[in-house]
Protein backbone atom coordinates (compact mmCIF):
# COMPACT_ATOMS: atom_id res chain seq x y z
CA UNK A 1 0.00 0.00 0.00
CA UNK A 2 1.55 3.55 -1.01
CA UNK A 3 2.78 5.39 2.61
CA UNK A 4 0.20 8.11 1.84
CA UNK A 5 -2.90 5.87 2.19
CA UNK A 6 -1.44 5.39 5.84
CA UNK A 7 -1.76 8.65 6.69
CA UNK A 8 -5.00 9.54 5.14
CA UNK A 9 -6.12 6.22 7.67
CA UNK A 10 -4.26 8.00 10.62
CA UNK A 11 -6.19 11.16 9.75
CA UNK A 12 -9.30 9.83 9.47
CA UNK A 13 -8.56 7.52 12.40
CA UNK A 14 -8.33 11.00 14.04
CA UNK A 15 -11.73 12.28 12.84
CA UNK A 16 -13.35 9.63 14.35
CA UNK A 17 -11.96 9.86 17.54
CA UNK A 18 -13.02 13.45 17.54
CA UNK A 19 -16.91 12.73 16.46
CA UNK A 20 -18.24 12.66 19.51
CA UNK A 21 -16.60 16.50 20.50
CA UNK A 22 -17.44 18.15 17.07
CA UNK A 23 -19.92 17.85 14.25
CA UNK A 24 -19.07 16.18 11.12
CA UNK A 25 -19.63 18.59 8.10
CA UNK A 26 -20.15 16.39 4.56
CA UNK A 27 -16.38 17.25 3.45
CA UNK A 28 -15.18 15.44 6.51
CA UNK A 29 -17.83 12.43 6.10
CA UNK A 30 -16.17 12.03 2.45
CA UNK A 31 -12.41 12.23 3.42
CA UNK A 32 -12.89 9.63 5.87
CA UNK A 33 -14.83 7.24 3.40
CA UNK A 34 -12.44 8.13 0.61
CA UNK A 35 -9.56 6.99 3.69
CA UNK A 36 -11.66 4.00 4.43
CA UNK A 37 -13.80 2.41 2.10
CA UNK A 38 -12.30 -1.32 1.08
CA UNK A 39 -13.46 -0.66 -3.04
CA UNK A 40 -10.65 2.44 -3.38
CA UNK A 41 -7.66 -0.03 -1.39
CA UNK A 42 -8.60 -2.33 -3.86
CA UNK A 43 -8.72 0.21 -7.00
CA UNK A 44 -5.41 1.23 -5.69
CA UNK A 45 -4.48 -2.10 -5.81
CA UNK A 46 -5.52 -2.73 -9.45
CA UNK A 47 -3.58 0.91 -10.78
CA UNK A 48 -0.17 -1.03 -9.34
CA UNK A 49 -1.12 -4.32 -10.74
CA UNK A 50 -1.60 -2.35 -14.20
CA UNK A 51 2.37 -0.11 -13.78
CA UNK A 52 3.72 -3.51 -12.72
CA UNK A 53 2.23 -5.30 -16.00
CA UNK A 54 3.28 -2.28 -18.15
CA UNK A 55 7.37 -2.72 -16.33
CA UNK A 56 7.40 -6.48 -17.08
CA UNK A 57 6.21 -5.87 -20.48
CA UNK A 58 8.67 -3.20 -21.17
CA UNK A 59 11.17 -5.16 -20.01
CA UNK A 60 11.04 -7.83 -22.47
CA UNK A 61 13.13 -5.07 -24.74
CA UNK A 62 16.57 -5.67 -22.48
CA UNK A 63 18.69 -8.41 -22.62
CA UNK A 64 17.43 -11.70 -20.25
CA UNK A 65 20.62 -13.04 -18.25
CA UNK A 66 20.94 -16.55 -16.30
CA UNK A 67 23.48 -18.52 -15.11
CA UNK A 68 23.73 -22.37 -14.17
CA UNK A 69 25.35 -25.19 -12.81
CA UNK A 70 25.01 -28.84 -13.75
CA UNK A 71 26.45 -31.58 -12.69
CA UNK A 72 26.26 -34.85 -14.65
CA UNK A 73 28.10 -38.29 -15.14
CA UNK A 74 27.46 -40.76 -17.19
CA UNK A 75 29.38 -43.83 -19.05
CA UNK A 76 27.34 -43.28 -22.54
CA UNK A 77 30.61 -43.27 -24.98
CA UNK A 78 28.87 -40.30 -26.30
CA UNK A 79 28.54 -38.10 -23.31
CA UNK A 80 31.79 -39.67 -22.11
CA UNK A 81 33.78 -38.23 -24.96
CA UNK A 82 31.87 -35.06 -25.51
CA UNK A 83 32.79 -34.33 -21.35
CA UNK A 84 36.26 -35.04 -22.71
CA UNK A 85 35.71 -32.68 -25.38
CA UNK A 86 33.88 -29.74 -23.11
CA UNK A 87 36.89 -30.18 -20.48
CA UNK A 88 39.51 -29.95 -23.21
CA UNK A 89 40.83 -33.34 -22.20
CA UNK A 90 40.45 -35.22 -25.28
CA UNK A 91 43.50 -37.53 -26.49
CA UNK A 92 44.07 -40.03 -28.97
CA UNK A 93 43.96 -42.66 -26.69
CA UNK A 94 40.45 -42.14 -25.89
CA UNK A 95 40.02 -42.91 -29.73
CA UNK A 96 41.66 -46.71 -29.33
CA UNK A 97 45.30 -45.27 -30.74
CA UNK A 98 47.06 -47.43 -28.32
CA UNK A 99 45.33 -50.55 -29.60
CA UNK A 100 45.62 -50.20 -32.86
CA UNK A 101 48.95 -49.17 -32.73
CA UNK A 102 50.08 -52.41 -30.98
CA UNK A 103 47.60 -54.40 -33.17
CA UNK A 104 47.71 -52.66 -36.37
CA UNK A 105 44.25 -53.85 -36.94
CA UNK A 106 41.36 -51.25 -38.64
CA UNK A 107 38.65 -53.12 -37.59
CA UNK A 108 39.40 -53.67 -34.13
CA UNK A 109 36.42 -51.85 -31.99
CA UNK A 110 38.55 -49.61 -29.53
CA UNK A 111 37.48 -50.32 -25.73
CA UNK A 112 38.54 -46.64 -24.78
CA UNK A 113 36.36 -45.31 -27.20
CA UNK A 114 33.30 -47.68 -27.13
CA UNK A 115 33.50 -48.10 -23.28
CA UNK A 116 34.87 -45.52 -21.61
CA UNK A 117 33.46 -46.20 -18.27
CA UNK A 118 31.88 -43.53 -15.72
CA UNK A 119 33.01 -40.10 -16.66
CA UNK A 120 31.89 -36.97 -14.35
CA UNK A 121 31.51 -33.16 -15.71
CA UNK A 122 30.29 -30.12 -13.93
CA UNK A 123 29.64 -27.38 -15.94
CA UNK A 124 28.81 -23.56 -15.26
CA UNK A 125 27.29 -21.49 -17.48
CA UNK A 126 26.62 -17.36 -17.95
CA UNK A 127 24.21 -16.73 -21.02
CA UNK A 128 22.69 -13.44 -22.41
CA UNK A 129 19.69 -13.42 -24.56
CA UNK A 130 17.78 -10.20 -26.19
CA UNK A 131 15.48 -9.86 -28.53
CA UNK A 132 15.92 -8.08 -31.72
CA UNK A 133 12.63 -8.46 -33.78
CA UNK A 134 9.91 -10.18 -32.09
CA UNK A 135 7.22 -9.10 -35.11
CA UNK A 136 5.83 -6.06 -33.01
CA UNK A 137 4.92 -8.42 -30.26
CA UNK A 138 6.71 -6.80 -27.18
CA UNK A 139 5.45 -3.41 -28.58
CA UNK A 140 1.58 -4.39 -28.54
CA UNK A 141 1.89 -5.99 -25.04
CA UNK A 142 3.33 -2.50 -23.89
CA UNK A 143 0.53 -0.33 -25.32
CA UNK A 144 -1.95 -2.80 -23.97
CA UNK A 145 -0.30 -3.06 -20.58
CA UNK A 146 -0.80 0.92 -20.44
CA UNK A 147 -4.43 0.44 -21.90
CA UNK A 148 -4.97 -1.43 -18.69
CA UNK A 149 -3.20 1.23 -16.67
CA UNK A 150 -5.25 3.79 -17.93
CA UNK A 151 -8.47 2.26 -17.82
CA UNK A 152 -7.42 1.55 -14.20
CA UNK A 153 -6.91 5.44 -13.31
CA UNK A 154 -10.44 5.79 -15.00
CA UNK A 155 -11.56 3.59 -13.03
CA UNK A 156 -10.22 4.50 -9.35
CA UNK A 157 -11.89 7.82 -10.69
CA UNK A 158 -15.02 6.67 -11.18
CA UNK A 159 -15.01 4.68 -7.35
CA UNK A 160 -14.07 7.41 -6.10
CA UNK A 161 -16.86 10.27 -7.43
CA UNK A 162 -19.59 6.75 -7.02
CA UNK A 163 -18.77 7.06 -3.01
CA UNK A 164 -18.83 10.57 -2.62
CA UNK A 165 -22.38 10.13 -4.09
CA UNK A 166 -23.23 7.67 -2.06
CA UNK A 167 -21.36 9.72 0.84
CA UNK A 168 -23.65 12.68 -0.35
CA UNK A 169 -26.89 10.48 -0.30
CA UNK A 170 -26.74 9.24 2.93
CA UNK A 171 -25.86 12.69 4.86
CA UNK A 172 -28.33 14.27 2.75
CA UNK A 173 -31.22 11.46 3.68
CA UNK A 174 -29.79 12.15 7.22
CA UNK A 175 -30.75 15.95 7.17
CA UNK A 176 -33.96 15.54 5.06
CA UNK A 177 -35.10 12.77 7.89
CA UNK A 178 -34.26 15.29 10.25
CA UNK A 179 -35.88 17.74 9.06
CA UNK A 180 -39.36 15.82 8.55
CA UNK A 181 -38.53 14.87 12.09
CA UNK A 182 -38.50 18.37 13.33
CA UNK A 183 -41.79 19.11 10.91
CA UNK A 184 -43.30 16.24 12.88
CA UNK A 185 -42.88 17.53 16.19
CA UNK A 186 -44.00 20.85 15.45
CA UNK A 187 -47.28 18.82 14.56
CA UNK A 188 -46.94 16.73 17.46
CA UNK A 189 -46.86 19.58 19.68
CA UNK A 190 -49.98 21.50 17.83
CA UNK A 191 -51.67 17.97 17.97
CA UNK A 192 -51.57 17.42 21.93
CA UNK A 193 -52.23 21.12 22.32
CA UNK A 194 -55.65 20.99 19.69
CA UNK A 195 -56.18 17.50 22.14
CA UNK A 196 -55.84 19.12 25.36
CA UNK A 197 -57.81 21.97 24.20
CA UNK A 198 -61.04 19.24 23.15
CA UNK A 199 -60.42 17.87 26.44
CA UNK A 200 -61.71 20.98 28.34
CA UNK A 201 -63.95 22.15 26.03
CA UNK A 202 -65.48 18.56 25.58
CA UNK A 203 -65.68 18.47 29.72
CA UNK A 204 -67.41 22.16 30.12
CA UNK A 205 -69.74 20.60 27.50
CA UNK A 206 -69.16 23.07 25.03
CA UNK A 207 -67.44 20.42 22.28
CA UNK A 208 -69.39 16.96 21.55
CA UNK A 209 -66.76 14.01 22.49
CA UNK A 210 -66.61 12.95 18.25
CA UNK A 211 -64.66 16.26 18.11
CA UNK A 212 -62.38 15.13 21.13
CA UNK A 213 -61.72 11.89 19.46
CA UNK A 214 -61.04 13.29 15.92
CA UNK A 215 -58.00 15.51 17.76
CA UNK A 216 -56.54 11.80 19.31
CA UNK A 217 -56.46 10.61 16.08
CA UNK A 218 -54.88 13.24 14.25
CA UNK A 219 -52.34 12.75 17.39
CA UNK A 220 -51.58 9.50 16.97
CA UNK A 221 -51.33 10.10 12.94
CA UNK A 222 -48.56 12.35 13.35
CA UNK A 223 -46.77 9.95 16.30
CA UNK A 224 -46.39 7.92 13.79
CA UNK A 225 -45.18 10.08 11.03
CA UNK A 226 -42.53 11.14 13.64
CA UNK A 227 -42.15 8.04 14.77
CA UNK A 228 -41.01 6.73 10.83
CA UNK A 229 -39.17 9.75 10.04
CA UNK A 230 -36.70 9.09 12.91
CA UNK A 231 -36.83 5.60 11.79
CA UNK A 232 -35.53 6.94 8.14
CA UNK A 233 -33.19 9.01 10.03
CA UNK A 234 -31.50 6.26 11.69
CA UNK A 235 -30.84 4.42 8.62
CA UNK A 236 -29.38 6.74 6.72
CA UNK A 237 -27.29 7.54 9.54
CA UNK A 238 -25.84 3.73 9.98
CA UNK A 239 -25.50 3.42 6.11
CA UNK A 240 -23.35 7.33 6.16
CA UNK A 241 -21.27 5.37 9.13
CA UNK A 242 -21.17 2.02 7.23
CA UNK A 243 -19.68 3.85 4.19
CA UNK A 244 -17.41 5.82 6.31
CA UNK A 245 -15.81 2.15 7.95
CA UNK A 246 -17.58 3.41 11.40
CA UNK A 247 -18.83 0.84 13.86
CA UNK A 248 -22.99 1.20 14.21
CA UNK A 249 -22.72 1.92 17.90
CA UNK A 250 -19.97 4.68 17.10
CA UNK A 251 -21.63 8.35 18.39
CA UNK A 252 -21.53 10.42 15.23
CA UNK A 253 -23.26 13.77 15.06
CA UNK A 254 -23.17 16.15 11.83
CA UNK A 255 -23.39 19.39 10.62
CA UNK A 256 -25.72 20.84 8.52
CA UNK A 257 -25.84 19.78 4.84
CA UNK A 258 -24.94 22.17 1.96
CA UNK A 259 -26.82 21.93 -1.77
CA UNK A 260 -24.67 21.53 -4.39
CA UNK A 261 -24.90 24.67 -6.83
CA UNK A 262 -27.07 24.93 -9.91
CA UNK A 263 -25.95 23.06 -13.24
CA UNK A 264 -24.88 25.77 -15.11
CA UNK A 265 -24.97 24.24 -18.85
CA UNK A 266 -28.08 23.10 -20.70
CA UNK A 267 -28.71 19.20 -20.89
CA UNK A 268 -27.41 18.93 -24.38
CA UNK A 269 -23.69 20.30 -23.27
CA UNK A 270 -24.34 18.06 -20.14
CA UNK A 271 -24.48 14.95 -22.33
CA UNK A 272 -21.27 15.94 -24.29
CA UNK A 273 -19.51 16.77 -21.65
CA UNK A 274 -20.76 13.13 -19.78
CA UNK A 275 -19.59 11.61 -23.17
CA UNK A 276 -16.50 13.19 -22.66
CA UNK A 277 -15.38 12.91 -19.22
CA UNK A 278 -17.34 10.62 -17.46
CA UNK A 279 -14.75 8.11 -15.97
CA UNK A 280 -16.19 4.71 -15.81
CA UNK A 281 -16.89 5.45 -19.53
CA UNK A 282 -13.37 6.47 -20.42
CA UNK A 283 -12.43 3.57 -18.47
CA UNK A 284 -14.27 1.07 -21.14
CA UNK A 285 -12.64 3.33 -23.84
CA UNK A 286 -9.10 2.11 -22.59
CA UNK A 287 -10.12 -0.90 -22.82
CA UNK A 288 -11.51 -1.10 -25.99
CA UNK A 289 -8.38 0.95 -27.11
CA UNK A 290 -6.14 -1.61 -25.36
CA UNK A 291 -7.80 -4.58 -27.09
CA UNK A 292 -6.25 -3.30 -30.36
CA UNK A 293 -3.09 -4.38 -28.74
CA UNK A 294 -3.82 -7.57 -28.21
CA UNK A 295 -4.84 -8.00 -31.82
CA UNK A 296 -1.74 -7.09 -33.11
CA UNK A 297 0.07 -9.10 -29.92
CA UNK A 298 -2.04 -12.03 -31.82
CA UNK A 299 -0.89 -11.33 -35.41
CA UNK A 300 2.91 -11.04 -34.51
CA UNK A 301 2.97 -14.80 -34.40
CA UNK A 302 2.49 -14.79 -37.99
CA UNK A 303 5.75 -12.42 -38.47
CA UNK A 304 9.42 -14.17 -37.66
CA UNK A 305 11.47 -13.63 -34.78
CA UNK A 306 14.92 -12.96 -34.54
CA UNK A 307 17.33 -12.68 -31.55
CA UNK A 308 21.06 -12.97 -29.86
CA UNK A 309 22.41 -15.53 -27.88
CA UNK A 310 26.13 -14.66 -26.18
CA UNK A 311 27.29 -17.83 -23.57
CA UNK A 312 30.07 -18.45 -21.55
CA UNK A 313 30.80 -21.98 -20.52
CA UNK A 314 33.19 -23.69 -18.23
CA UNK A 315 33.89 -27.28 -17.61
CA UNK A 316 35.76 -29.54 -15.15
CA UNK A 317 35.20 -32.30 -13.10
CA UNK A 318 34.63 -30.34 -10.12
CA UNK A 319 33.15 -26.92 -9.49
CA UNK A 320 35.56 -24.29 -11.15
CA UNK A 321 35.66 -21.20 -13.72
CA UNK A 322 38.18 -23.88 -16.31
CA UNK A 323 38.62 -24.97 -19.47
CA UNK A 324 36.30 -21.78 -20.45
CA UNK A 325 34.39 -21.54 -23.75
CA UNK A 326 31.78 -19.35 -25.87
CA UNK A 327 29.18 -19.44 -28.19
CA UNK A 328 27.52 -16.46 -29.78
CA UNK A 329 24.45 -16.88 -31.88
CA UNK A 330 21.88 -15.01 -33.91
CA UNK A 331 18.90 -16.59 -33.70
CA UNK A 332 15.47 -16.62 -36.53
CA UNK A 333 12.59 -18.66 -35.84
CA UNK A 334 9.47 -18.15 -37.81
CA UNK A 335 6.56 -20.81 -37.42
CA UNK A 336 5.72 -21.54 -41.15
CA UNK A 337 2.25 -23.62 -40.62
CA UNK A 338 0.50 -23.70 -36.76
CA UNK A 339 -2.51 -25.27 -38.62
CA UNK A 340 -5.03 -22.31 -38.13
CA UNK A 341 -3.71 -21.75 -34.16
CA UNK A 342 -2.56 -18.40 -34.94
CA UNK A 343 -5.67 -16.86 -36.99
CA UNK A 344 -7.69 -18.61 -34.07
CA UNK A 345 -5.90 -16.78 -32.11
CA UNK A 346 -6.43 -13.83 -34.28
CA UNK A 347 -10.16 -14.23 -34.46
CA UNK A 348 -10.55 -14.54 -30.46
CA UNK A 349 -9.08 -11.38 -29.90
CA UNK A 350 -10.55 -9.12 -32.72
CA UNK A 351 -13.90 -10.62 -31.52
CA UNK A 352 -13.31 -9.77 -28.04
CA UNK A 353 -12.37 -6.16 -29.61
CA UNK A 354 -15.71 -6.35 -31.68
CA UNK A 355 -17.62 -6.98 -28.12
CA UNK A 356 -15.83 -4.45 -26.42
CA UNK A 357 -16.56 -1.97 -28.64
CA UNK A 358 -20.28 -2.84 -28.72
CA UNK A 359 -20.45 -2.42 -24.98
CA UNK A 360 -19.38 0.76 -25.36
CA UNK A 361 -21.77 2.10 -27.89
CA UNK A 362 -24.24 0.54 -25.62
CA UNK A 363 -22.71 2.74 -22.13
CA UNK A 364 -22.50 6.04 -24.37
CA UNK A 365 -26.29 5.68 -25.37
CA UNK A 366 -27.32 4.32 -21.45
CA UNK A 367 -25.27 6.98 -20.40
CA UNK A 368 -26.86 9.74 -22.57
CA UNK A 369 -30.34 8.71 -21.32
CA UNK A 370 -29.42 8.52 -17.85
CA UNK A 371 -28.25 12.48 -18.02
CA UNK A 372 -31.43 13.48 -19.66
CA UNK A 373 -33.18 11.76 -17.37
CA UNK A 374 -31.51 13.01 -14.23
CA UNK A 375 -31.63 16.56 -15.83
CA UNK A 376 -35.41 16.35 -16.22
CA UNK A 377 -35.73 15.28 -12.79
CA UNK A 378 -33.43 17.61 -11.46
CA UNK A 379 -35.73 20.90 -13.43
CA UNK A 380 -39.06 19.45 -12.68
CA UNK A 381 -37.80 19.02 -8.36
CA UNK A 382 -36.72 22.99 -9.25
CA UNK A 383 -40.09 23.66 -10.80
CA UNK A 384 -41.80 21.72 -8.21
CA UNK A 385 -39.94 23.40 -5.11
CA UNK A 386 -40.98 26.80 -6.35
CA UNK A 387 -44.48 25.90 -5.98
CA UNK A 388 -44.41 24.07 -3.17
CA UNK A 389 -42.54 26.70 -1.05
CA UNK A 390 -45.41 29.25 -2.24
CA UNK A 391 -48.45 26.07 -1.02
CA UNK A 392 -46.43 26.37 2.31
CA UNK A 393 -47.26 30.26 2.54
CA UNK A 394 -50.91 29.68 2.04
CA UNK A 395 -51.46 26.59 3.84
CA UNK A 396 -49.64 28.83 6.58
CA UNK A 397 -52.26 31.11 6.20
CA UNK A 398 -54.89 29.02 6.06
CA UNK A 399 -54.14 27.44 9.11
CA UNK A 400 -54.17 31.09 10.76
CA UNK A 401 -57.12 31.79 9.56
CA UNK A 402 -59.03 28.78 10.34
CA UNK A 403 -57.73 28.94 14.04
CA UNK A 404 -58.66 32.25 14.14
CA UNK A 405 -62.14 31.06 13.23
CA UNK A 406 -62.47 28.17 15.71
CA UNK A 407 -61.36 30.61 18.53
CA UNK A 408 -64.19 32.70 17.16
CA UNK A 409 -66.27 29.69 17.52
CA UNK A 410 -67.06 29.94 13.85
CA UNK A 411 -65.15 26.60 12.55
CA UNK A 412 -65.15 22.89 14.04
CA UNK A 413 -62.14 21.80 15.45
CA UNK A 414 -61.70 19.32 12.63
CA UNK A 415 -61.47 22.23 10.04
CA UNK A 416 -58.65 23.17 12.52
CA UNK A 417 -57.26 19.52 11.99
CA UNK A 418 -57.40 19.11 8.11
CA UNK A 419 -56.07 23.25 7.68
CA UNK A 420 -53.05 21.41 10.16
CA UNK A 421 -52.54 18.51 8.69
CA UNK A 422 -52.72 20.43 5.27
CA UNK A 423 -49.69 22.45 6.23
CA UNK A 424 -47.66 19.60 7.06
CA UNK A 425 -47.79 17.92 4.30
CA UNK A 426 -47.20 21.08 1.98
CA UNK A 427 -43.71 21.74 4.66
CA UNK A 428 -42.98 17.85 4.24
CA UNK A 429 -43.41 17.70 0.09
CA UNK A 430 -41.35 21.00 0.10
CA UNK A 431 -38.67 19.20 1.97
CA UNK A 432 -39.19 15.86 -0.47
CA UNK A 433 -38.79 18.48 -3.76
CA UNK A 434 -35.45 19.94 -2.40
CA UNK A 435 -33.85 16.85 -1.16
CA UNK A 436 -34.09 15.79 -4.88
CA UNK A 437 -33.14 18.61 -6.55
CA UNK A 438 -29.80 18.39 -4.33
CA UNK A 439 -29.92 14.74 -5.37
CA UNK A 440 -30.55 15.00 -9.19
CA UNK A 441 -28.25 17.72 -9.33
CA UNK A 442 -25.46 15.42 -7.58
CA UNK A 443 -26.41 12.73 -10.74
CA UNK A 444 -25.88 15.10 -13.26
CA UNK A 445 -22.22 16.10 -12.07
CA UNK A 446 -21.21 12.54 -10.97
CA UNK A 447 -23.08 11.29 -14.87
CA UNK A 448 -20.53 14.30 -16.11
CA UNK A 449 -17.82 13.05 -14.14
CA UNK A 450 -17.35 16.16 -12.48
CA UNK A 451 -18.19 15.38 -8.84
CA UNK A 452 -15.27 16.62 -6.66
CA UNK A 453 -14.87 17.43 -3.05
CA UNK A 454 -14.54 20.78 -3.41
CA UNK A 455 -17.92 20.90 -4.37
CA UNK A 456 -19.14 20.22 -1.22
Amino acid sequence: MKPWLSWIGIMALGIVQTAQAEKLDLRQCIAQALAQNPSLMASASRIEQAQAAIDRSKSSYLPKISTSITASRSNDPLNVFGMKLMQQNASFNDFGAADFLQNQNPAQKPDNLNKPGDYSNINTRIQAEMPIYTGGQIDAYVRQAQGFLAAAQAGDVAARQQLMFMVFQAYEGVNTAGAFVEVAEQGVKAAQSFVKTAENLTNQGVMVKSELLTAKVHLANVEVQRAQAQNQQAVALEQLKVLMGMALDTPLTLAQGRAIADIAVDVTSAKQRALANNPQLRALRMQTESSGAAVDAAKSAYLPTVGVMARQDWNDTSVALNHSSYTIAGVMNWTITDFGATRASVDMARSSQAELAAQLRQQEQELSFKVSEAYKKMTEAKQRAQSLAINVEQADEAQRLVRQRHEGGVATITEVLVSETQLLKAKADLISARHEVSTQSALVRLLMGELEETLF
